[in-house]
């Protein structure tokens, strides 16, 4: 049986990249914009927290990885 423990990391490293991204790398400008980002992305961690499953935590991972680039590539047109 597998472990949960490199799935919690993987989980843990992704929400401190999205926010090292919203707030330290100057990706996404102060704005309404930047809190809405955070807003999104500490909703999904909250609403996501009592999932055990590991091919659904995997899967969460992936998709939100995703969800976010796309998010993060649309406010960077946007401020160019």
């Amino acid at each position: 049986m597998q472990s949960a423990f490199p799935q919690s990391r993987r989980s843990i490293s992704k929400s401190v990249g999205v926010h090292l991204t919203i707030y330290l790398r100057a990706e996404v400008p102060p704005s309404a914009t930047r809190e809405e980002m955070r807003t999104f992305a500490r909703g999904e961690f909250e609403r996501n927290k009592f999932v055990y499953d590991l091919g659904h935590i995997r899967y969460l991972i992936s998709t939100g990885k995703t969800q976010f680039d796309s998010m993060r590539r649309y406010v960077e047109q946007g401020a160019s």
